[in-house]
């Protein structure tokens, strides 16, 4: 391939950058068809017929421009289900952590001030949760039904916008359950030491800890695409 086309080629992927993989499947299929394009003018292989197949092809910023959309409604969409799906791994998670100490034990001790300071952890680990998993389920149904054909892409981007943020917090709710978790986990058991009884309870902590950081990493990425994407429709 000559530079023109490795040009137009590595153009076409920084467009496309919202989705790599979508980015690697059209670049795959872009060159297949400006060689195809070569091979069958009747001038041959010269920069005016491979400026023609690149043409057929379409510009790069126009291809980007009409697959953006069904792409970030997909990559939305996912990202609704992982904080909706993580946020009910965290409670799986909970409940096995109380059931292992016993369902119907209340956490408290001696110590009336560390009893005040797990009563108000509690109630942020309580409304946090519900309030990531009510907040994860809205944002999800929000971008779930809509249909890429029956809408303007100014009315989709502003859908994938209200989605996300709604994810976004959702995915901060996330975070202060799982924190709210370590804390009371460790109150409780700070007094058993070193001993096995801990092994269970730093197990769920740490996976909830894990789909935590998967949740935040995945939340970004998809913001980040969204945002890369804004240049393709000009206000």
């Amino acid at each position: 391939m000559s530079d023109l086309t490795n040009a137009y080629l590595d153009t076409l992927t920084q467009e496309l950058s919202f989705d790599p993989a979508l980015a690697r499947r059209m670049r795959a299929e872009a060159e297949d068809h400006i060689r195809e394009a070569i091979a069958c003018d009747p001038m041959g292989a010269t920069i005016e017929s491979e400026r023609r197949a690149i043409a057929r092809f379409g510009a790069a910023r126009d291809i980007a421009a009409q697959c953006a959309i069904p792409s970030l409604l997909k990559q939305v969409r996912h990202a609704g289900a992982s904080v909706t799906l993580i946020a009910v791994g965290v409670l799986i998670a909970m409940k096995s952590r109380l059931a292992w100490y016993g369902a119907a034990s209340p956490i408290d001790g001696d110590d009336p001030v560390l009893d005040d300071l797990r009563a108000i952890i509690l109630s942020v680990d309580r409304y946090a949760f519900w309030c990531a998993l009510l907040i994860a389920v809205y944002g999800w149904t929000h971008i779930g039904f809509v249909r890429a054909s029956r809408e303007t892409s100014l009315v989709l981007r502003k859908r994938l916008r209200q989605s996300l943020t709604m994810c976004s917090a959702a995915a901060v709710a996330v975070v202060i359950t799982v924190a709210s978790d370590t804390i009371l986990t460790a109150l409780k058991l700070f007094p058993a030491g070193q001993s096995a009884a801990i092994f269970f309870p730093s197990l769920t902590i740490g996976l909830e800890a894990a789909l935590a950081i998967v949740l935040v990493l995945r939340l970004r990425i998809t913001v980040q695409r969204l945002a890369s994407s804004a240049r393709l429709f000009p206000a």
